[in-house]
């Protein structure tokens, strides 16, 4: 048989989802603030179950390191909490990762500049209550307690972030970690908060080498030239965007601007499959940078020292994944098998029993949809 190697890929962008967007209700969306909001009728499953499925099956298809982004609503202790189970999955598959803690204060759903009746079911409502202080003591526990991975820090989004917020993230950046966000995945968050998105992230110091910022979509050359000349990195997610109606990334705007790029999967895909996904956007070549060398330029993860040996010249199908010198997959299977398929159960016996009740809530915002959008419009033009 013939067999082809390369080092380990990474995923430069990533939530760490375990359930498919189509098992959860989630199809083709006509814009980003559409599926955003049809995100929180998703049926919520166990956290460590979810990281350990999601990285397990990133491992089975050749990735070996995930930048990821945490984020939920609600107070120190919750987003403490779920965070623990999220890297305690994240620890038990074995992936490098570089975990994000992100967080946000305002304006998620709607502008800045709304001032009516949100056209949202009340239930869409974001909890708050976790400061950028708070958040550096979160960074400072998870680094204690899980030294074998990477952290990092950003703004979700910096447009849905205050300004008191924005100076706490930094001040923490500061101290040198790295930084990762959402840029312009649509065009309405150029208008979204009263300052340019791109603007907001270089006013409060957290735009340089030790940024990477995710989709990018909507960034014109102006802004590519801001980021090439701070050493920032974009990240491209052209899956993700395609299912998302967020649009298509320049690709070749952004190697002529001369801005290093990695490739996300977004945790969208029906199937890990990084080389076929990243050819939407780029050609085999490209793409294959983009998963290594640009991933590591986007993450620090030195996945170079892991291999991964393919079954066929397409790069689709793994026969063998090593990390820092162990061995995860065997034959195309995980060495620990047993333990994935039980969190893989457990996730499928959720959806199955949440079923009615997110179905209730899909038609609930069904109906709102359009109210929504036309509020939109209203407020951005």
């Amino acid at each position: 048989m013939v067999v082809f190697e390369t080092s380990g890929f990474i995923d430069s962008h990533s939530h760490l989802r375990a359930s498919s967007l189509s098992s959860q209700g989630i199809g083709q969306c006509e814009n980003l603030e559409e599926a955003l909001i049809r995100f929180s009728a998703m049926t919520a499953v166990d956290p460590y179950d979810e990281a350990l499925v999601a990285c397990s099956e990133l491992i089975l298809g050749g990735v070996t390191g995930v930048q990821f982004m945490f984020h939920v609503f609600g107070d120190k202790e919750q987003y403490q909490r779920q965070l623990a189970e999220v890297l305690r999955g994240v620890y038990d598959s074995g992936i490098r990762a570089l975990a994000i803690l992100g967080v946000t204060d305002q304006a998620e759903y709607l502008p800045t500049s709304f001032s009516g009746q949100s056209p949202l079911p009340k239930w869409t409502e974001p909890a708050r209550g976790l400061s950028g202080t708070e958040l550096g003591e979160i960074y400072e526990w998870a680094k204690s307690h899980y030294p074998s991975l990477e952290f990092g820090i950003g703004p979700v989004g910096p447009q849905w972030c205050s300004d008191g917020l924005m100076e706490e993230l930094g001040e923490l950046a500061a101290e040198g970690m790295r930084i990762h966000s959402h840029l312009l995945e649509s065009p309405r968050q150029r208008k979204w908060e009263s300052e340019n998105p791109l603007d907001r992230l270089d006013r409060f110091g957290l735009l340089g080498p030790k940024t990477s910022l995710a989709h990018c979509v909507w960034c014109n050359d102006q802004e590519l030239n801001t980021l090439a000349e701070k050493g920032a990195q974009s990240v491209t997610c052209p899956g993700s965007n395609r299912i998302l109606g967020a649009g298509k990334a320049n690709i070749e705007a952004w190697s002529e601007s001369g801005v290093q790029f990695g490739f996300g999967l977004d945790s969208s895909a029906e199937e890990i499959l990084p080389i076929e996904i990243a050819e939407l956007a780029m050609d085999r070549d490209s793409a294959l940078e983009a998963l290594t060398s640009g991933g590591r330029s986007c993450t620090d993860l030195e996945t170079h020292l892991d291999t991964v040996t393919w079954a066929d010249e397409e790069l689709t199908r793994c026969l063998e994944v090593w990390i820092d010198g162990k061995e995860m997959v065997s034959e195309g299977a995980l060495q620990d098998a047993e333990k994935y398929q039980a969190a893989k159960e457990r996730i499928s016996h959720t959806l199955f029993e949440d079923r009615a009740n997110r179905e209730g809530r899909i038609a609930e915002l069904d109906r709102a949809m359009p109210n929504y959008q036309r509020e939109l419009d209203s407020c951005l033009g």
